[in-house]
């Protein structure tokens, strides 16, 4: 890291720092898909495919973004019943590679400190290649995914399920909304995960190179 983008990631932290910015969101909020769509929402045989402009200008993107970051990150997660939840923030700052292949597969392995505690984490997140979005929207400075899924419940062998068809009808309905605006120089990342449509969790990144 050169000196300026040392300098750019300790501007970062001591403005998240001195204040941290409060998410838009409420707890439990309605997706605004689920607005839109109603029952159709939860319907998980509709995906949008990339088109050859989507394509075109993923390729440019994609070659902007590879390499190395640094800066923060915040989480906004509702937790308690729905009558009356608690929204509980938490503060971290973190390093991220960027890395494509020649598919046009964009994997991000993430390390987290959390700020309170100071404990780690890693994530990796993985888009395009075989993944399939109900809505795709890529411009040159910006990247929206949404996806869809119900919750998979991996069961023991031996364990019987007189019911397996009434069961699976309820199993959890996920939505996740990722939002990726980047430049040569900052990469912004959001990401915010619905449960059967109510807002979970919605998290924040802000990065450097």
């Amino acid at each position: 890291m050169t000196h300026a983008n040392r300098i750019g990631v300790a501007i970062l932290l001591s403005t998240f720092l001195v204040s941290h910015p409060g998410f838009a969101a409420s707890c439990y909020e309605k997706s605004p898909n689920y607005d839109l769509l109603g029952d159709k929402y939860f319907d998980l045989d509709n995906s949008t495919p990339l088109t050859a402009s989507d394509k075109k200008i993923l390729d440019s993107s994609l070659r902007k973004i590879v390499g190395n970051w640094k800066g923060i990150g915040s989480t906004f997660e509702c937790v308690g019943p729905e009558l009356d939840p608690v929204a509980e923030n938490n503060k971290f700052t973190l390093s991220a590679k960027i890395s494509t292949n020649s598919s046009n597969e964009l994997h991000v392995d993430v390390e987290k400190q959390l700020l309170v505690d100071k404990s780690k984490s890693n994530d990796h997140l993985f888009f395009f290649g075989a993944n399939s979005y109900r809505t795709i929207s890529i411009t040159p400075n910006k990247i929206i995914l949404v996806e869809s899924f119900r919750q998979v419940r991996i069961k023991n062998r031996s364990e019987k399920d007189p019911n397996k068809k009434a069961r699976e009808k309820f199993r959890p309905f996920y939505e996740l909304i990722h939002t990726i605006e980047h430049s040569g120089t900052h990469f912004d990342y959001n990401l915010r995960r619905y449960i059967n449509g109510s807002l979970a969790i919605e998290e924040r990144w802000q990065l450097v190179r």
